[in-house]
């Protein structure tokens, strides 16, 4: 119904064919995120890099089909971004760099979502009008924060880090309609992935799963 296919190709992979070109790629760079500093931690492709490749996909897309069926669909593409995490684990939780920048969590939340929004306008600018932006998971359940804090058998929940979470997301969806407002035919959605992961942890049944290891109880 929607031509969204099971596997979406790295955009760098070699001997790329037309159709998936045609049919959608991936320009994303494990372990990068929206603060480039992130990036020189995991030797990832700064996701402020990735807008040049995206014109070199649209460049290829125009030797294919042409200038104007090229627009039409980067115009009608969907557009998907899932970024941040790392951003918070290697900056400023576990490695506290930006830290000492920025004294407290709220102000590094405002860096990281102006970064996104200057993403957002500069793919907006190379056609981009339909976007899913993902939000923030529980971060203080992730078993590499749980084990950095907790050098034991016994990790717990990061009370705070998931209430960081909490009003990260809350920032993002707030700040959402204030930028499809200023981007004309623009239509940007927020995908939330921070209640379906603390439910399953928390009701596993649900999800088929019988048995879990994780300690439940948390850290304030």
């Amino acid at each position: 119904k929607y031509n969204i296919k099971q596997l979406v190709p790295p955009f760098l992979q070699p001997n790329l064919s037309d159709q998936e070109i045609l049919t959608g790629v991936c320009f994303a760079s494990a372990g990068a995120d929206y603060d480039d500093l992130t990036s020189l931690s995991t030797q990832a492709i700064p996701v402020s890099e990735q807008p040049n490749m995206f014109k070199s996909y649209i460049a290829r897309l125009k030797s294919i089909v042409g200038d104007k069926k090229a627009m039409e669909i980067v115009n009608n593409a969907l557009v998907v971004i899932s970024a941040g995490t790392n951003d918070f684990i290697l900056n400023y939780y576990t490695i506290p760099t930006r830290r000492l920048q920025y004294h407290h969590v709220s102000s590094y939340q405002d860096f990281i979502l102006k970064r996104l929004d200057n993403l957002i306008g500069e793919l907006y600018s190379l056609g981009c009008r339909n976007i899913v932006i993902g939000g923030l998971p529980p971060i203080g359940c992730l078993p590499i924060q749980m084990t950095a804090k907790f050098r034991n058998i016994f990790r717990f929940w990061l009370e705070q880090e998931n209430k960081d979470s909490v009003v990260y997301n809350q920032k993002l969806q707030k700040q959402i309609p204030q930028m499809q407002a200023s981007l004309t035919g623009s239509k940007i959605l927020y995908s939330d992935i921070y209640n379906p992961i603390y439910d399953m942890m928390q009701n596993p049944g649900k999800y088929g799963i019988d048995t879990t290891f994780l300690v439940s109880q948390v850290i304030l």
